[in-house]
Formats: C-alpha cells, sequence, structure tokens
C-alpha cells in the first residue's frame, strides 16, 4: 500500500477519475477508489474527506479540461472564424480520444444532480461568457458576409453534439460497425477532420 507522500494526492484523484467515470458517482464506493489507487481507505478520507467532495474535485477538473481550449481559441483575436472552428473541434477530440467516457459520465451525473451546473456560481458566468464571445463572433462575421444567417445557440449546439455524441453512443456505434476498441478509435480519428470540415462548409458564404 502507498503511504502518504506528495504524489498521494494526484495517484487517489486519477484513480477516482477512472473509477467515476467507468461507475458514476452513485455506484462507486470510497473502497473502489483506494482499491484502484492502491491506497487505502484511511487515505482517501485523510485528503478528500469523503467521496462526494472527490467526486466534485473530478467532474470540476474534468469540465474544465473541455473548456480551457474553447476559452484559449474564442479568444485569440489572430485566429479567423473558420480557424477557431476547426481548433474547437481539434480540441475536444484532442480530450475525448484519451478518455472517450467522459461526455456520457458528465451527461449521466449533471442528469442525476443538475445543480452541478452551478446555476448561480461562477462555473455558470464562465461558460455564459465563452457563449457569449461565441455568439459576438458570429453575427459580426454573419454581418460582413462572410457566413451565412445562422442562430449563434444553433450553431453552438451543433458543433459540440457532432463531436460529443459519437463518445456517448460509443457502445451502439461500435456494434453497428463492428468495431473494437481500436477500430472505434480510428474512426473518431477520421470523424475530427470530417466534423469540422462539415460545419465550416455549411455556414461558409459561397
Amino acid at each position: 500500500m502507498v503511504e502518504p507522500s506528495s504524489n498521494t494526492e494526484a495517484l487517489i484523484k486519477e484513480a477516482a477519475r477512472r473509477v467515476f467515470t467507468t461507475k458514476g458517482l452513485a455506484a462507486t464506493r470510497t473502497e473502489d477508489i483506494a482499491a484502484e489507487a492502491g491506497v487505502n481507505k484511511a487515505l482517501v478520507n485523510y485528503y478528500y474527506r469523503t467521496k462526494d467532495r472527490l467526486f466534485e474535485a473530478v467532474f470540476y477538473e474534468e469540465m474544465m479540461e473541455l473548456t480551457e481550449n474553447m476559452n484559449a481559441v474564442l479568444s485569440n483575436m489572430q485566429l479567423t472564424v473558420f480557424e477557431k472552428i476547426r481548433q474547437l473541434v481539434e480540441g475536444d477530440f484532442v480530450v475525448l480520444l484519451k478518455n472517450p467516457g467522459l461526455p456520457l459520465f458528465i451527461m449521466n451525473e449533471i442528469a442525476r444532480n443538475p445543480c452541478l451546473i452551478d446555476p448561480a456560481g461562477q462555473k455558470a458566468q464562465h461558460s455564459e461568457k465563452m457563449f457569449d464571445q461565441f455568439r459576438q463572433l458570429i453575427e459580426s462575421e454573419i454581418e460582413n458576409g462572410t457566413i451565412k444567417p445562422i442562430d449563434p445557440k444553433m450553431l453552438w449546439m451543433n458543433l459540440f453534439s457532432l463531436v460529443m455524441m459519437p463518445f456517448v453512443a460509443k457502445s451502439w456505434i461500435s456494434h453497428l460497425f463492428q468495431l473494437d476498441d481500436t477500430g472505434y478509435l480510428a474512426l473518431m480519428q477520421q470523424r475530427r477532420e470530417h466534423v469540422a470540415d462539415f460545419i465550416i462548409d455549411n455556414i461558409r458564404k459561397g
């Protein structure tokens, strides 16, 4: 068993990430996380006090990994709207190819507990600020004649649903196309280019 050290907390959090993403909060026991990390239950409680506190740490860290790229891309004034769309798609695929179970995990846990989206807190305000940046970008490009008229809300939903849904539906897609994990990941690698091209071709004003 691992004894307390500077790396133990990170070890526990990474183990919790794997267990929570696979099983969800309700089905996960502190003992499961301890076993995955190779530590005793007392160490998990020492660093995180409760399973719920550890879950929140993992959940919001996963959410931030997805949003950090969005924020960086939308704030980059040197990129064209088409470059921004391509980099938004690319950034999400980089994260999700490392952790294909993440979208289903997030959706299931928000459905279980809508308060996780923090409607009155800083996390919600951060998301609203990002969408406002996106909305202003799209409205400006429509006015400049670069892209076709489109509701920014619809484009935002199209963008992320086209990326996320194949990961949410991983089991069905793998069964339908008779893919093992290697074949599924190869298909998702192809899709990272397809999604950006599909969106750009559909909004570009010819």
